[in-house]
């Protein structure tokens, strides 16, 4: 990963009220969190959603390589189809369910 450009990561915890997006009396697991990247290559997703065990974001164009999209889909990846003007909201409702 190195190579490709991503040095480092910082982790932040903090202690958000998610309780407006996901109804009274939700409770966070302590192993819940987001991690914001910026990446260099199409492999750097599929290796931070493998070592965090996180589900990841990303275009639906992303599905068509061999062997990383479909990596990509077996961790879960919720993909975004930027030419669909209902893809925010699709998404939103996928990180939900999620």
């Amino acid at each position: 990963m190195l190579t490709s450009g991503y040095f480092s990561v910082w982790i932040i915890k903090s202690d958000i009220d998610y309780s407006k997006y996901l109804g009274n009396g939700y409770q966070v697991p302590d192993n819940y969190g987001t991690i914001v990247a910026n990446h260099s290559s199409l492999l750097d997703t599929v290796i931070i959603g493998y070592m965090y065990e996180t589900k990841m974001v990303g275009k639906a164009a992303f599905k068509s390589i061999p062997l990383l999209g479909r990596a990509a889909e077996l961790l879960g990846t919720i993909f975004v189809d930027w030419a669909d003007p209902n893809s925010k909201h699709k998404t939103i409702e996928a990180i939900v369910k999620t």
